[in-house]
């Protein structure tokens, strides 16, 4: 079977390169507009490369406090457990870090309140998310001891399995 279904001397002939013919009329059209630049140019007396340059007013920024979402009270749990014993070391972080570790706090929390309403509470996803929140403190700060955190990280993810019970009763 072929690829081609025309033979070779029924095919016509493309020519390799294609001759561009301006049409008279677009010639004329591209006249007309140069010499319309050239007349408001002699009008304004000054070229366009002399003009002054624009200011462009620049936005100030405001803080924008982002929208408060109502937080469920399983939600305020979680985060009040999570918070438990760290006030020394996150006080010792930089208002920078601080960020950082509060809002990857927060997705912690969140994660874990979602896991906690499964049927099937898994026990280990709930550590990894703690224990991976908590090493973020290992970058930030020299000298913290990654045992004491994954320790830490044992004993809130026993708490949290206690609010899970509890709220199931």
């Amino acid at each position: 079977m072929a690829i081609f279904p025309f033979k070779k001397e029924e095919r016509e002939e493309i020519p390799e390169k294609i001759e561009k013919k301006e049409i008279p009329e677009t010639v004329e059209i591209k006249r007309e507009i140069e010499k319309e630049k050239e007349v408001k140019i002699e009008e304004i007396g000054e070229t366009p490369t002399t003009l002054p340059p624009i200011s462009i007013p620049t936005p100030v920024e405001e803080k924008i406090a982002p929208p408060k979402i109502e937080k469920s009270p399983t939600l305020i749990e979680i985060e009040q457990i999570l918070s438990e014993d760290l006030d020394e070391i996150y006080q010792s972080l930089t208002p920078e870090q601080k960020l950082i570790f509060r809002k990857k706090g927060e997705e912690t929390a969140s994660k874990i309140e979602v896991l906690i309403q499964q049927i099937k509470i898994n026990i280990k996803k709930i550590f990894i998310l703690i224990r991976d929140w908590l090493l973020i403190l290992v970058k930030m700060i020299p000298g913290v001891n990654k045992l004491f955190l994954i320790k830490e990280a044992k004993i809130k993810t026993d708490k949290v399995l206690n609010l899970a019970k509890k709220i199931r009763k």
